[in-house]
């Protein structure tokens, strides 16, 4: 059995060596943990959204799913920061910088905190006013309140668990983050049950389920952090704000934010116009998003992985390696979106009757399969959008994917849901069918807005690896000549 220090001091993956078959089974390696980390975030919502609407009956589902584009929205800002951390990381660890990745972490993790704190506050303010603006219906805008004001109250240990998770895949240790999550994971289950059906608290309790699990998930990945002896060593002593870090934190993370928020805000945009249906809508539509995103996770486990990869081999200048992880991120991500997003639309009935249990309602699966219909069997494009937007994020360029982001999931899809879908009276286009159609289109058009340009940055990305190897020898080679030195300053002492 491992002791407990050897699971802390663990090294972690180089993520720049080896051949192809290599790197394609460390792209696994690695991504399977990050997979299973989604998956156990998901579950945070999905047993809250189980429970309730089992003890509860489906009102109080809709109550609780109606909150989930709202707080992807509140919360993408800060997880893009989190990705400019996991990038910036990488990239000094591929130049072995240990003190450039020191600062970034303690950076990174300052930030996080100060961030969770101000989402906490505000968010636990104006959480009413936010779901009056998204038309949540008034027969349950207050059981919706209640749990969002509550789940708000976790901000600040969900950014301090994500950053630290950040800076782990940075030095290619994906499997620690994995571990705490499952142990948090399992305790939501447990406590879910325990307020909801025993205390009686419905949303209130799996409300504070949630808290209480996300906080100890920020604690044990503080801790782990803590007790490293690498790279991302974390020290009370060293937590400030190192201005060169900072700024390249900020550089990559701020477009992936503004992304994740504008993406955000258009399903906000999509969800107020599902809440404008009937209540069987808006639980079908609650329901089916809730299983597909475990569709989503799969794929965004690989696109998670992407920069840190393309990031380290690109600081150290390993250009075919480069396009090797480009190729083999887009790949897995295909073949991952199409098997768990067929399999999730073909197994649709069923997990919908787990999720609604003695409540279950053909009603809702009807509305819940129209939706999975056109999102499940299409979700691979929007895999390989994510999955290309990480490969420019990890050679530097963060900003132009932000830009078609922008375009093709906001303000595409926002002319779609006020022209084409549009509830105008007589309007033939008005059905959930074409809502719901605006999700692959604008994941199309993203992913061959980034793909081409890849293409006409290549020369430049592989003249600029060009440079970094150089550099990386030069420093190498001054670190082998100051070893030598050392070594017969102490033969001469001798």
């Amino acid at each position: 059995m491992v002791s407990l220090k050897k699971f802390f001091n663990k090294s972690e993956m180089d993520l720049t060596t080896g051949d192809t078959k290599t790197l394609i089974k460390k792209f696994i390696i690695f991504t399977i943990p990050i997979l299973l980390v989604g998956i156990f975030e998901l579950l945070y919502n999905s047993f809250d959204l189980i429970v309730v609407q089992q003890k509860c009956g489906s009102m109080y589902g809709a109550a609780v799913g109606s909150n989930g584009s709202l707080i992807a929205l509140v919360t993408q800002a800060f997880l893009g920061l989190s990705v400019g951390l996991n990038v910036v990381v990488a990239r000094y660890v591929g130049k072995k910088d240990k003190e450039g990745a020191s600062k970034a972490t303690h950076t990174g993790i300052l930030l996080a905190l100060i961030s969770g704190v101000i989402v906490a506050i505000i968010g636990f303010f104006c959480s009413k006013i936010f779901l009056e603006w998204m038309h949540v219906d008034e027969s349950y805008i207050d059981i919706a309140s209640n749990y969002l004001r509550i789940y708000f109250l976790s901000m600040p240990f969900l950014m301090l668990y994500n950053f630290g998770s950040s800076a782990f895949k940075g030095m290619g240790d994906s499997y620690k983050p994995l571990i705490f999550l499952v142990i948090s994971g399992i305790l939501n289950i447990g406590l879910n049950y325990l307020f909801v059906f025993l205390f009686d608290w419905k949303e209130v309790g799996v409300g504070v389920s949630t808290v209480i699990c996300q906080a100890l998930s920020a604690f044990l990945v503080m801790f782990s952090l803590h007790r490293n002896k690498g790279f991302i060593r974390f020290e009370f002593k060293k937590l400030r704000i190192y201005k060169d870090e900072l700024l390249e934190i900020l550089r990559i993370g701020i477009p992936s934010g503004i992304e994740g928020v504008l993406f955000s805000i258009s399903n906000v945009l999509l969800q107020a116009s599902v809440n404008a249906w009937p209540e069987v809508v808006v639980t079908a539509n609650t329901n089916s998003a809730n299983i597909s995103q475990y569709t989503y996770m799969a794929m965004y486990s690989v696109f998670n992985a992407t920069p840190s990869f393309i990031s380290a081999n690109y600081g150290r200048g390993l250009k075919d390696n480069v396009k090797k992880c480009h190729i083999i991120s887009l790949c897995m991500v295909t073949i991952v979106g199409i098997v768990m997003g067929y399999g999730t639309y073909f197994l649709g009935e069923p997990l919908l009757k787990v999720y609604m249990g003695e409540n279950y309602d053909p009603e809702v699966t009807k509305y819940a399969m129209e939706r999975m219909r056109v999102v499940c069997l299409t979700y691979f494009l929007c895999g390989l959008m994510d999955s290309e937007t990480g490969v420019l994020r990890g050679v530097g360029y963060s900003f132009l994917p932000t830009i078609y982001t922008i375009f093709c999931n906001c303000i595409f899809r926002v002319i779609w849901d006020k022209f084409i879908y549009s509830p105008l009276v007589g309007n033939p286009m008005h059905s959930l069918g074409v809502l719901y159609m605006c999700y692959p289109i604008s994941w199309l058009m993203a992913f061959a807005m980034s793909f081409i340009t890849y293409l006409i940055l290549r020369k430049k990305i592989r003249k600029k690896c060009d440079e970094n190897l150089e550099e990386f020898n030069k420093n190498h080679q001054i670190i082998e000549e100051i070893a030598q030195n050392n070594e017969v300053l102490e033969e001469v002492s001798d």
